[in-house]
């Protein structure tokens, strides 16, 4: 059954050190299981009512054990990875961790915490330093907020800013920055935002006033 294959396969990459080089594959595996586990309870299902309409009695397939195994295994293998990242790559494991969380404050506020008990700086909102997302800085142990975590700022907004940035330069004022980003992405209530966030504070429009 090709679906022992792949809990052997789980159990074979598992086992490996390099936890970074078959974090993909392991990934792939778990997809295929998930689309053999359909299938057999679509072929299941099938069965099922082919044998009811017939009259004849059918016995479904039991596949639980063999789910049960698998996610124990992946479970215990994303545990350890998890593990390993944090260990030996911590500013890139919690920039990665705070961006695919920025849109749930608690989730985010408790991974800012765990990682300034790390060691780590999570810096503010800065128009001219932010990428889209939260970016590391691994030598300075440093996290540059992403400036698409700010609330009320649309993502591609961010992503047209840091365009703009990468291709002309910092921007010298905010007067610079609102002639040289498009009209659309500066509206009244992303300003408002990036403001309150502190994201111009560099440009001498603090969140203070």
């Amino acid at each position: 059954m090709e679906i022992q294959q792949l809990i052997d396969d789980l159990k074979t990459l598992a086992l490996q050190e390099d936890v970074l080089a078959v974090s993909r594959e392991i990934n792939e595996i778990k997809s295929k299981f998930d689309d053999q586990l359909l299938e057999i309870e679509r072929r299941d299902q099938v069965a099922s009512m082919e044998a009811e309409v017939n009259g004849e009695a059918y016995e479904p397939i039991d596949i639980k054990p063999l789910k049960e195994e698998f996610y124990a295994l992946y479970n215990a293998y994303r545990e350890s990875k998890t593990a390993f990242l944090k260990a030996n790559y911590p500013v890139q494991y919690f920039a990665a961790m705070l961006t695919s969380v920025k849109d749930n404050l608690d989730k985010a506020a408790g991974y800012l915490v765990d990682a300034r008990t790390g060691g780590i700086t999570v810096g503010p909102p800065n128009i001219n330093v932010s990428d889209v997302d939260f970016t590391p800085q691994v030598e300075e142990r440093v996290i540059h907020f992403g400036l698409s975590a700010i609330k009320g700022v649309g993502h591609a907004i961010c992503e047209r800013i840091v365009a703009e940035r990468h291709a002309n330069g910092r921007f010298e004022s905010f007067h610079d920055s609102a002639m040289r980003v498009p009209t659309d992405c500066l509206n009244k209530k992303a300003v408002e935002s990036f403001i309150k966030s502190g994201a111009f504070d560099s440009l001498g429009h603090p969140r203070q006033g």
